[in-house]
């Protein structure tokens, strides 16, 4: 993807249209947190993270950058809790128990 290709600018461009075709693609949101964590900008990570997870509960990649972004800014407590309310919601899938270990 062109964000890892050294063209973030590029790839957050490219997913912002793609929301203005379909403002409910959470993957999209999910990409330009990632892009934003990249750089740094945790604000705007958390914010994409939260938004990708809200059209897509079941969005494991903004999950887990979700998790990562609060572990960066040293929100454990915040942080912990992602994992585990994924363990209740997906009863038997191991994905969240390996993210708890």
């Amino acid at each position: 993807m062109k964000q890892w290709l050294g063209k973030a600018d590029e790839a957050v461009n490219y997913w912002k249209k793609c929301l203005e075709l379909d403002p409910a693609y959470s993957f999209a949101y999910q990409q330009i947190g990632m892009v934003a964590a990249g750089r740094g900008e945790q604000a705007q990570a958390l914010e994409m993270y939260r938004r990708a997870l809200e059209l897509d509960p079941a969005a494991s990649e903004a999950r887990s950058g979700l998790a990562n972004t609060l572990i960066d800014l040293g929100k454990l407590d915040e942080a912990i809790e992602i994992p585990k309310r994924h363990v209740v919601a997906e009863q038997g899938r191991y994905a969240g128990y390996v993210c708890l270990l």
